[in-house]
């Protein structure tokens, strides 16, 4: 199992990337950063970004974050030549880094607009869904569907209707990430992640209250979590996705914490 940390939520500004030398430090096997910030980057600034990666010896092996809230995929005023240019560029810049994985969630993008039927919204997500998998295997970068809790997007809140996106796509570089925090909010019972087969291919954490680091047990319900991952063999990645008001010591007992739960 390789345990990693979300630069991103570290900071107020930027993508996150000079926390890469801390993560580093601390044991962390790799680094998440969003990718639609990344995209948006001028060419200096993105080099800078992999100039710090490759001295702080530690890769982006997965991205969140794949579109920028701009881009609505359900709106007539998005083409779809503007997504596939997006997706190349944000893509191209993924590769340098050496991304495996790029997660979709994109909740503003992924909010299905008023006036759209249900039936309409669903087939058209799996169409671009399909697309981004298109596009994605030509780098070499695997898909992740998020399921966001309904708060953050009205359409794939459950692990089940990712799942069943996942499926309906049939594309082979289009998989499927488990969000404990997101699970929780949507009192999602945890055995789901049995039915899931091979579709699971990365995994978030945060605790449910306030979305901070977890560091023990007993502060939330992760021994269903813990053990559903277990039945399934999943020994993947973990990324603790999560706030905190003092990253080093959060940072450290959150990987203390992982190392001693969530490897079998």
């Amino acid at each position: 199992m390789k345990f990693g940390c979300c630069g991103n939520m570290l900071v107020q500004t930027g993508v996150g990337d000079f926390t890469a030398p801390v993560i580093k430090q601390l044991g962390y096997d790799y680094i998440e950063l969003p990718l639609a910030p990344m995209a948006q980057l001028d060419e200096q600034d993105f080099r800078a970004v992999e100039q710090n990666l490759k001295e702080s010896e530690i890769q982006c092996e997965v991205c969140n974050i794949l579109f920028p809230p701009q881009i609505r995929l359900f709106s007539s005023e998005t083409s779809d030549k503007q997504i596939g240019e997006y997706l190349k560029h944000a893509f191209s810049r993924a590769q340098r880094l050496g991304v495996q994985y790029v997660v979709f969630g994109s909740g503003p993008s992924r909010t299905v607009p008023e006036g759209l039927g249900r039936i309409d919204a669903w087939d058209r997500l799996v169409a671009i869904t399909r697309y981004i998998g298109t596009v994605s295997m030509r780098y070499n970068i695997t898909i992740l569907i998020e399921p966001l809790r309904h708060q953050e997007c009205n359409i794939i809140n459950s692990v089940r209707e990712g799942l069943k996106l996942a499926k309906s796509v049939k594309h082979p570089n289009i998989k499927l990430l488990v969000d404990f925090f997101h699970l929780r909010h949507q009192q999602e019972d945890p055995s789901v992640i049995l039915e899931t087969e091979d579709y699971i291919k990365h995994v978030h954490i945060a605790n449910t209250f306030d979305r901070v680091f977890p560091k023990q047990l007993e502060e939330d319900s992760y021994q269903s979590f813990i053990e559903a991952l277990k039945k399934i063999n999943y020994d993947a990645r973990i990324s603790v996705e999560a706030y905190t008001n003092d990253f080093e010591k959060d940072a450290l007992d959150s990987l203390n914490f992982l190392k001693s739960y969530f490897r079998w």
